[in-house]
Order: structure tokens, then C-alpha cells, then sequence
């Protein structure tokens, strides 16, 4: 099994300032009014929170699977190799 973080602090400020916050306060969600915009913080946030500890994650994925020899995704294969 591996578990993967996901998110982290820098996209949950992004979510907060975009989503969140707009939301409660003017009903509108600025991903569809400021969408370049959004897309542009999005990638500097991801690349953030990747290059972080990532101590605050957005949301944890447990993938478990049983044949080890033959990873479920290829992107797993290097992160599954080396372990016995």
C-alpha cells in the first residue's frame, strides 16, 4: 500500500481565496469568473506543495493493492520498486 498526500498548504489557501471565501460572502466561485488567473495559482500552489514538507494536506489517498510485481499504475511502478 502507499499513501499519497495530496494538496497542501499554498492549494488550501487558493481553495479558501477563490472558493470558499467568494462563495459565503458573494455567492459567486471566482474559478469560472478569474479562470486564467486561477489556473496560473493553481500551478505555482501545486508546484508549492510538492516542493513543501506538505504537513497540512488537502486530502490523503490510501491506494492498496496486492499484486506488488505489477503495479495498478504506472506512475506507481518507480515509487513501488524499491521497496520489498
Amino acid at each position: 500500500s502507499t499513501l499519497f498526500k495530496l494538496g497542501g498548504e499554498q492549494a488550501n489557501r487558493l481553495h479558501y481565496e477563490f472558493i470558499t471565501e467568494p462563495r459565503s460572502k458573494k455567492g459567486v466561485d471566482f474559478r469560472e469568473t478569474k479562470t486564467q488567473e486561477y489556473r496560473n495559482l493553481l500551478r505555482t500552489a501545486v508546484n508549492s506543495d510538492i516542493a513543501d514538507d506538505n504537513n497540512t494536506p488537502s486530502f490523503y489517498a490510501l491506494v492498496i493493492h496486492s499484486n506488488f510485481k505489477q503495479p495498478i499504475f504506472q506512475m506507481m511502478e518507480c515509487l513501488t520498486s524499491h521497496r520489498t
